[in-house]
């Protein structure tokens, strides 16, 4: 298992940056201290990170600073942030050589995310325009340099906020932010907003590192449509013939999962086949009826009579549904997900409001932010969607920036599929359904069923990526 060391001093003073991106990425962390100039005993590994200030660095004698270069070189990862002295030119040695001078804070207008290996890929290359206060490095020289993140002044000078220098097959990533204090905001929220964006990145970068997160993954996205089909529903084959023919045309690889309820079993032969010519797949909407799950007097009854209606809709359209629930209105209880877990389900869908009520005994700063498998169950996962309006561009990069599916969901009056619906050519409605669909694109997200997402998420929650 990754192990984290968070070396601090007996005033409290503790990277607390680093230990929450650590507890994000499941990293075992221990606070320790530098005793008259001299490390702690740190495993030499590719699963070790170390987070330190550059005054802590400082302090430590001359053979110590030899053993430190010794460890990032056998693979450990180094995270140096907060402790800088204003104005003060900070070397790189025992690293690297070269030196910059450290500029505490700068007004600048704009920050931009290089193509950097440790950059998450959906960050990269994301310039972010407005007004901020940033730190920077001033005449940054020296050899395996590379720039993770750049402020630029109105000037058009661009200082480094956040660099790495490779030292044998290891790396030490250089933090110009402040490291005073950690906010107990989720770190999603954190990452979603522009203004804090730029003090996080470089911690999430430290954290992957030491997880083994994959360079250059991508995650995956799923577009989930919800109470579709029904029955009785004749008469709007062409609306969605023409919606799915809309979604792969601004994604062309897109699935597309749509929520039956077993009791609508009897939609038009016709309205299935057109589903089943796109790459589009079913899961349950509900144990066996459209209703609040939390009301069921029975609901081991409810779903044996919905496991009956779905034997007979599989056997007459040809279909299969999903293990993965959505319950109607995203309300159930503990025991309806035990009775889940029981039956086989992988995982259940909920909307992202709803989860985070659920989520009052986690950490603060992990809520919305982390793959979510419960201990108490074996390989099943609480999968987190937003509906199509609620999604704005930070937040998909927040999603994607730390690993997470981006799943999306619509009713049928969001992209006009009711009978009644506005006008076919009236597009407005679709406005925000081509929106997320071109980020995907455009980030070369992987588009996947939610079971496969599922059985994705908890892999690899065991090994501690996300």
């Amino acid at each position: 298992m990754a192990r984290c060391w968070l070396i601090g001093d007996w005033t409290g003073r503790l990277p607390l940056m680093a230990g929450q991106y650590a507890r994000l990425r499941n990293i075992e962390a221990e606070f320790c201290t530098i005793t008259d100039g001299d490390l702690p005993p740190i495993k030499a590994a590719e699963d070790s990170l170390i987070a330190m200030g550059f005054d802590r660095l400082r302090q430590l004698v001359a053979s110590a600073r030899a053993r430190l270069n010794d460890i990032v070189s056998a693979g450990a990862t180094l995270y140096l942030r907060g402790g800088l002295t204003p104005g003060a030119r900070v070397g790189l040695a025992p690293f690297a050589s070269g030196d910059f001078s450290a500029i505490p804070e700068y007004p600048a207008c704009s920050y931009r995310v290089e193509t950097h290996p440790l950059v998450p890929t959906t960050l990269a290359g994301e310039e972010v325009a407005g007004r901020y206060m940033l730190a920077g490095a001033d005449r940054l020289q020296g050899d395996r340099i590379e720039r993770a993140l750049v402020g630029r002044s109105d000037d058009g000078r661009e200082r480094p906020l956040i660099f790495t220098v490779g030292v044998g097959r290891g790396t030490v990533i250089y933090d110009l932010n402040s490291d005073e204090t950690a906010p107990n905001t989720p770190i999603i929220d954190r990452i979603a907003n522009p203004v804090a964006r730029a003090g996080n990145i470089g911690a999430l970068m430290a954290a992957n590192q030491a997880a083994a997160v994959p360079h250059g993954y991508r995650p995956a996205f799923n577009l989930t449509l919800d109470d579709r089909p029904v029955n009785l529903d004749y008469f709007n084959v062409a609306k969605v013939v023409r919606l799915m023919d809309r979604v792969i045309e601004h994604f062309p690889e897109a699935h597309v999962d749509f929520a039956w309820t077993p009791n609508q079993s009897h939609p038009g032969h016709r309205y299935i086949d057109a589903l089943k010519r796109y790459n589009t797949g079913f899961i349950w909407h509900g144990f066996c009826r459209r209703i609040d799950h939390r009301r069921l007097l029975n609901p081991r009854a409810e779903l044996a009579e919905g496991f009956r209606l779905v034997e007979g809709i599989s056997r007459k359209y040809g279909v299969r549904f999903q293990p993965v629930m959505l319950f109607p209105f995203s309300r159930d209880n503990a025991l309806c997900t035990n009775v889940l877990h029981e039956t086989g389900f992988r995982a259940k869908v909920e909307w992202i409001d709803s989860a985070d009520n659920s989520a009052e005994m986690q950490r603060d700063y992990l809520k919305a932010s982390q793959v979510d498998c419960p201990e108490q169950f074996d390989r099943f996962a609480v999968l987190h969607c937003k509906f199509l309006q609620q999604i704005d561009y930070d937040w998909m990069l927040a999603r994607t920036a730390l690993g997470l599916p981006l799943l999306t969901m619509a009713t049928p009056d969001d992209l006009a599929l009711n009978t009644f619906a506005r006008a076919p050519w009236n597009n407005d409605c679709l406005d925000d359904l081509d929106r997320v669909l071109e980020f995907a694109l455009t980030k070369g997200l992987r588009s996947r069923s939610l079971e496969e997402i599922a059985v994705e998420a908890c892999s690899s929650n065991e090994s501690s990526v996300p």
